[in-house]
């Protein structure tokens, strides 16, 4: 059975004794220490949570941006075509009556070409109709 006498006592001094210098010494230390890590944890925490707001909002302003430009790069793009369009068919135009001026012009020297020949075959018709007339007249 167990005795009530004064060591039970004093190994109860002893314990709470022990108890309250661990407390101080060892206990209370580390309680701060977890309390101070909880803190900075909640610290990091917080500015982790800030700085994914920070980076969600600054891809958001990216891609914004990105279609901004997206679209200002279409709307040249379709600037350039039509005014590509445009030289094209002032370049067709002036190839056209380029073409226009050089067929009448080969039409005028043709027409030229052809009246020369007519004559020189009208003069050529008249001394040959001579010289057949003077052979079947020497006949």
């Amino acid at each position: 059975m167990v005795e009530l006498n004064i060591t039970l006592w004093i190994q109860l001094l002893n314990f709470i004794l022990a108890l309250t210098v661990l407390n101080f010494i060892l206990i209370r230390p580390i309680r701060n220490i977890m309390r101070q890590r909880r803190a900075l944890a909640a610290g990091l925490s917080g500015e982790t949570e800030k700085f994914g707001a920070e980076t969600a909002a600054r891809l958001d302003k990216y891609e914004a941006e990105l279609e901004a430009a997206r679209a200002r790069a279409l709307e040249q793009r379709e600037g350039i075509r039509r005014q590509a369009v445009m030289t094209g068919q002032s370049i067709l135009g002036d190839a056209q009556n380029e073409a226009q001026a050089l067929l009448q012009k080969s039409g005028r020297d043709t027409a030229q070409e052809v009246e020369a020949a007519r004559r020189a075959l009208r003069t050529r018709v008249d001394s040959l109709a001579s010289r057949v007339l003077a052979r079947v007249m020497a006949e």
